[in-house]
């Protein structure tokens, strides 16, 4: 969305002849859609979710930050975020996972 913003105000002060693709397009009106639909949820809130649900399971979560995450637990975990969030994308959903500390690389593959 910043980058759109960026490109609309280039557009509007005559300082880009630019114009967004449709892709980006898409992308943003999608968002939209689901913010009115009250469907919107951010990587964010969901890691916040999910680290609060794995301590309270007593859980662990990632002791390095370069953990790679075995494909098979992110899967998983992703499920678990589903069931909760369900608008929410495969991967905004694999993003908040990987936002708890693990490496982006995946094991397992």
């Amino acid at each position: 969305m910043v980058q759109l913003y960026k490109l609309r105000s280039g557009i509007v002060h005559a300082a880009s002849a630019k114009a967004p693709d449709h892709a980006e397009i898409r992308a943003v009106r999608g968002l939209a859609e689901r913010m009115a639909a009250g469907k919107y949820v951010s990587v964010d809130v969901m890691a916040d979710w999910l680290r609060d649900y794995l301590l309270d399971a007593g859980e662990s979560l990632p002791a390095r930050t370069d953990e790679p995450i075995p494909r098979k637990r992110l899967e998983e975990l992703s499920r678990l975020l589903r069931g909760e969030f369900p608008s929410a994308s495969a991967d905004q959903r694999h993003q908040a996972v990987r936002s708890l500390g693990y490496a982006a690389s995946i094991t397992g593959l």
